[in-house]
């Protein structure tokens, strides 16, 4: 039968866990509430200072966010290795430019991830 400190230790766990999870739900929803859809022109400059990197479609750009937004290193280096979230290139900032391409954007300080809208 389990004592008073096991059940205080699980209790201390299951909150931990309950306290984690309900941050990661706030931190998504308050994410999902600064997406929004801006026009290359007004992207440049974060490119030019280096601050722009392209989440890769088929990711869902929210949940790449709260990962870099709540330090999830290992999810971030995965997604970098697999160039599923990169720098934006030269040669895509300059098509971007020629049409005002529209991306779906997001602040992640010091980062602005952006990703193509879906087709």
């Amino acid at each position: 039968m389990p004592d008073q400190e096991d059940i205080s230790e699980h209790s201390a766990e299951h909150n931990a866990e309950h306290s984690s999870k309900d941050l990661d739900s706030e931190r998504i929803e308050d994410i999902h509430g600064q997406t929004a859809q801006l026009a290359w022109s007004e992207l440049e400059r974060f490119f030019a200072g280096g601050k722009l990197l392209l989440v890769a479609q088929g990711n869902d750009l929210v949940k790449v966010a709260a990962a870099v937004s709540g330090d999830d290193a290992a999810k971030v280096q995965e997604w970098l290795a697999k160039e599923q979230l990169s720098p934006v290139s030269d040669q895509q900032a300059q098509a971007w430019h020629q049409n005002n391409q529209v991306l779906w954007a997001v602040v992640v300080a010091p980062w602005v991830l952006v990703q193509l809208p879906k087709q």
